[in-house]
């Protein structure tokens, strides 16, 4: 069909999936990018409130996420790969590269795992409301694990969301049924 040959025109023209989904990697995993987003989640996480009914101001505020994380990866993968990477094919390619991962056929890293995840939670809603109200709890809480605008990461917010699904209060987006990695 013309979907698959332009499919694969635009893998051929975007070079090695491999160098650019490590590339990828590499910048999710940065402490930057991390802070970057950090910062934004102690910002803004007073805003919500742990209600079923849900605000305009947080639809805003994820599209404002989405958008800075986003950026921040895009202009990494072209400050990286050169102005000639495309990013739509790329992007084009990822849900192959994941639905191998997922039958066995492609070998995934830790830092592809942690990748996937990161990914999922900038565009799924519930997880990032669920990360600003964890955020806030740990905020008011004031004890060791509050989060910190100078030194602030999500690594403590994904810990304890990992927890919560451990034990069922909280499940992450692969296991829903509707995504097949």
């Amino acid at each position: 069909s013309d979907l698959k040959i332009s499919y694969r025109h635009h893998i051929a023209k975007m070079g090695d999936f491999e160098k650019a989904w490590g590339v990828c990697c590499d910048l999710l995993s940065k402490p930057e990018f991390k802070v970057k987003l950090a910062e934004f989640v102690d910002k803004n996480c007073d805003v919500f409130e742990d209600e079923e009914e849900n605000k305009l101001e947080y639809t805003s505020l994820h599209n404002h996420y989405v958008e800075m994380a986003d950026d921040a990866v895009s202009d990494g993968l072209v400050a990286a790969l050169g102005s000639d990477f495309d990013m739509v094919a790329f992007l084009q390619a990822v849900p192959g590269y994941l639905e191998k991962v997922g039958k066995g056929e492609e070998k995934g890293t830790t830092a592809s795992e942690e990748a996937i995840d990161v990914l999922l939670n900038f565009t799924s809603f519930e997880s990032f409301k669920e990360t600003m109200l964890l955020a806030k709890k740990n905020k008011k809480s004031g004890g060791p694990d509050a989060v910190q605008s100078k030194d602030v990461t999500l690594d403590e917010e994904m810990k304890k969301m990992l927890e919560m699904a451990d034990t069922g209060e909280w499940r992450g987006i692969k296991q829903e049924k509707w995504f097949k990695a």
